[in-house]
């Protein structure tokens, strides 16, 4: 939940490869004492549950492991036209036409979705601290302090 100022913060770092998530995963699953007995039986497709960690591990590796891996791989088999709306499914082209039409107020401008400038104020704090939030480093030296960040931020 956003509201708990709980993420990770590795998003940049994992992708411009001053950490990987190999490491990230290593570090976890070193942290929580994680033997591959743990896995579960049970091929649900839940999120949680799999690797026999806490929720907010489990999350996590979800984020991590899975949806990255599916980014991947969309993108490896499908290199001329993954960033294009006709590599959607059928199902999906189909339900996007289908609301196409459909009303959407209010409507904003960019300047005040950029300033968080919306009657929604659910996610208002959340677009306020990432756009005021930067975080950039310039050597690998930072990958054990982000490893640290892990397991701090994990617990």
């Amino acid at each position: 939940m956003p509201d708990l100022d709980a993420p990770s913060g590795l998003s940049p770092y994992l992708h411009f490869g001053h950490i990987s998530a190999h490491q990230v995963f290593f570090d976890l699953m070193r942290r929580e004492g994680w033997t591959p007995d743990r896995v579960s039986d049970r091929t649900d497709g839940s999120r949680s549950g799999f690797w026999g960690l806490g929720e907010s591990a489990e999350g996590f590796l979800d984020q991590l492991v899975t949806w990255r891996e599916l980014g991947y791989n969309f993108c490896v088999h499908r290199p001329d036209d993954y960033d294009r709306y006709s590599s959607l499914p059928d199902w999906a082209q189909r339900t996007l036409a289908k609301h196409a039409g459909d009303p959407r107020t209010p409507r904003y401008s960019t300047e005040q979705l950029e300033n968080a400038e919306t009657a929604d104020r659910s996610g208002t704090p959340p677009r306020t601290s990432s756009v005021a939030t930067v975080e950039s480093t310039t050597t690998c030296a930072c990958c054990g302090a982000l490893r640290s960040a892990v397991a701090l931020r994990m617990s």
